[in-house]
């Protein structure tokens, strides 16, 4: 999963927005991500956010036109300041 609003992190040897990996396809249907991982909000504003789920080829992952709503749900945690 890969989000615009967030600060670049490595991933391997790549510098990316990424914010976190799932097995796909899931044998469920669904995806449950118990643990909750904070990573840096790189805006402080914004009207949109861009969401993409990408395979390992970095192809977006194929949802059916016939496939449920998905929903993302992300958590943010304001207040904390980064000290350098």
């Amino acid at each position: 999963m890969y989000c615009d609003f967030i600060g670049s992190q490595f991933v391997g040897n790549t510098l990316a927005r990424f914010l976190r990996t799932a097995n796909y396809p899931s044998s469920k249907g669904h995806y449950a991500l118990g643990r909750v991982y904070y990573v840096p909000v790189e805006k402080t504003e914004f009207q949109t956010a861009l969401v993409e789920f990408l395979t390992k080829m970095d192809e977006r992952v194929p949802f059916p036109d016939s496939a449920n709503t998905l929903v993302a749900g992300l958590h943010f945690r304001w207040g904390l300041q980064r000290i350098n």
